[in-house]
């Protein structure tokens, strides 16, 4: 009887761990791209404290709140604190995503220098950049009667997903490069939130087929804050687990 009740149970927890399984969870490996800049003559003590400041340029503030209050955690867990009243250092976050293989934006320094006024916005608005047309080209001449047809247009996204080869439908699953930015600054002159002196900034950046930047903006986080307040020597590049999504990677 003894026997019979603990295979009984054996088989319940079993299949409690199926479920678990199939339940949404799914770990991923993560790779991870990271880099550090820090002021050798600056430094950012336990128990300093810090603001975070928004870019008025950002095309999603929702999303800009959220990275922010992550950042402010990852802050937090180092020993420093949070007040907005007189701050010592300043944070911003800037935030990207787009497809893969398209230009993304430069790694650009977010805080004016302490001479400047108040707060600038940065050259990272979260759009791509655009490269300019090449010197010397001319718009081409429309065609004549004489001439072939103009190529037709590049396919469209779901052109692309779904590629026709007699009966059979490719699936194609588009890449998307994330990438987060995070600048802090010491506040210099003024009060409140004036200008402030760059003393660290950090890139973290990752390709895969998740399209929400919100979803993989923690291990980013995690794996950018090991450089903070001083770069730790580590590889650049990483490769970590990461629990998703089961259609997410």
């Amino acid at each position: 009887m003894n026997k019979a009740i603990l295979l009984s149970l054996l088989a319940v927890l079993v299949g409690c761990a199926s479920a678990g399984n199939n339940s949404g969870a799914n770990t991923n490996k993560l790779e991870v791209n990271v880099q550090a800049f820090v002021d050798p003559g600056l430094s950012i003590p336990p128990g300093s404290s810090f603001a975070t400041v928004p870019i008025d340029k950002a095309e999603n503030k929702l999303l800009e709140k959220e990275l922010l209050a992550l950042v402010r955690e990852r802050l937090e867990a180092k020993g420093l604190r949070y007040d907005e009243t007189k701050p010592d250092f300043l944070v911003a976050v800037a935030g990207y995503l787009g497809g893969y293989g398209d230009p993304f934006p430069r790694f650009t320094d977010y805080f004016p220098s302490a001479a400047a006024p108040a707060i600038q916005s940065p050259d990272i608005t979260g759009s791509a950049e655009v490269p300019p047309p090449a010197a010397g080209t001319q718009p081409s001449a429309p065609p004549s009667p004489t001439t072939s047809p103009a190529p037709s247009p590049s396919p469209g996204r779901e052109d692309v997903r779904n590629r026709r080869r007699g009966s059979r439908t490719f699936q194609y699953t588009p890449l998307y490069i994330r990438i987060i930015d995070v600048f802090v600054g010491k506040r210099v002159g003024g009060e409140g939130r004036a200008a402030a002196e760059s003393v660290w900034a950090g890139r973290a950046q990752s390709t895969g087929a998740t399209e929400d930047l919100a979803l993989v903006a923690p291990p980013l986080l995690d794996e950018l804050f090991t450089e903070f307040p001083k770069r730790s020597g580590q590889d650049p590049h990483r490769v970590v687990n990461w629990s998703a999504p089961a259609s997410a990677n």
